[in-house]
């Protein structure tokens, strides 16, 4: 069938879109699987609980598990089960090809954001959420508690001191060797495979026809799986773009720089903002190297816990708070905070640096489920978004 692509890009939302008129329709509770393919999908209890207070899957969803081999290059592969949850159309006339989120990380759950997302979604089409390979519903879940516990110390270390690197390969190589124990081939946890598993979903649903939304990392796993398993796919929107051929761990500080100033610019353009933090950019600047320097060390209440804080800030850290608050819309208050570092204090940036925002740092980095023994074995920086201190520095950002 001859087909005509589209390719729209506006902001940060890519959608390409494959053309057609033929009618497609779903059959959720089938088991065929992709000729040559040993994958088979089983309708089962939605998994509940799935992540602390209101994530819970409710009566609007079916669900789940796609069962596929854990490594698709070994005959001899063990089985693992991928949970799947679908929120039904509830529309009138349905659409006939539903939508498959795929969400970030690598190792978040798809299924923890299902009900936030099939909230704010229309309900003309079906929408499946997917668990990745190794991620929280899913079976093994690859959770690194070690892992875990280190980032919740880190509030106290300086990202940039060998110690603390020294400290989190420790703890990442003391959960890789447990998992590896405990049979997982983690070399099988890969976006190869998960763009495989993506395509053996679709058609072990019995699902003709469907389009793809991927976020962040579940941009990439989009694209890889347009790339290697086209068939099926009517259309892709990428949302938060990483593309296959960038590396983030190299771009750290080219997109904390880019963060830096997308704040900045919106404070020059708000009277009130520009006259409180006239010096602008200039002031982050000032303060990140002054800090690359020498790292401050800040005494807090925990503002989630209630208990007194030791809050260690250095370039690193200060970086990624910066980052991090474009993505959870506390982007207004980063020159308030910048400029109180930059007056001798940090109590504001030590607030957003305690235990549990470290926590809330490694989730959504992808390191509480299946990527973090696999991606942290080579990374010697504990938090791997930012690249060494010795190889870029503050006020050179990589072009």
């Amino acid at each position: 069938m001859a087909r005509k692509l589209a390719v729209l890009v506006t902001g940060a939302v890519l959608l390409v879109a494959a053309c057609t008129t033929e009618t497609r329709t779903t059959n959720e509770t089938s088991s065929n699987a992709p000729e040559g393919s040993a994958a088979s999908y089983a309708s089962a209890p939605c998994p509940n609980p799935i992540y602390g207070a209101g994530l819970d899957l409710g009566p609007e969803f079916t669900c789940g598990y796609l069962t596929v081999p854990e490594n698709r290059t070994k005959s001899d592969s063990r089985t693992i089960r991928l949970a799947v949850a679908t929120r039904k159309a509830t529309a009138p006339s349905p659409k006939p090809d539903p939508i498959l989120f795929l969400t970030g990380g690598p190792g978040g759950s798809g299924l923890a954001e299902g009900p936030g997302v099939a909230k704010q979604w229309p309900p003309d089409r079906d929408v499946i959420f997917l668990d990745q390979r190794g991620a929280l519903k899913s079976e093994p879940f690859l959770s690194c508690p070690e892992v875990d516990t280190f980032m919740e110390h880190t509030v106290e270390l300086s990202w940039s001191a060998p110690a603390t690197a020294e400290q989190g390969a420790a703890a990442t190589r003391t959960c890789r060797d447990r998992l590896a124990a405990a049979g997982a081939d983690l070399a099988a946890y890969n976006t190869t495979e998960n763009a495989a598993d993506v395509a053996d979903l679709r058609t072990a649903l019995g699902i003709d026809e469907w389009n793809i939304y991927g976020i962040s990392y579940g941009s990439d796993l989009a694209l890889q799986t347009l790339r290697d398993h086209p068939t099926g796919i009517r259309s892709l929107v990428l949302d938060a773009v990483l593309p296959p051929n960038v590396n983030p761990i190299e771009t750290g500080w080219r997109a904390a720089s880019e963060s830096a100033t997308a704040i900045y610019d919106a404070c020059a353009a708000d009277p009130a903002c520009h006259t409180a933090f006239a010096e602008g950019r200039a002031e982050y600047t000032r303060v990140l190297n002054v800090l690359a320097a020498n790292p401050r060390t800040v005494h807090v209440v925990d503002p989630k816990t209630g208990k007194d804080a030791t809050v260690v800030i250095d370039a690193y850290k200060l970086s990624y708070t910066v980052q991090f608050g474009t993505l959870i819309g506390s982007a207004p208050k980063v020159p308030s905070m910048i400029h109180n570092l930059a007056v001798g204090d940090g109590t504001e940036a030590a607030r957003r640096s305690s235990p549990e925002s470290s926590r809330q740092i490694s989730i959504a980095m992808g390191c509480n489920g299946a990527s973090c023994a696999a991606r942290w074995s080579t990374a010697p920086i504990p938090h791997a978004w930012l690249p060494r201190a010795n190889t870029t520095s503050p006020t050179s950002p990589p072009p």
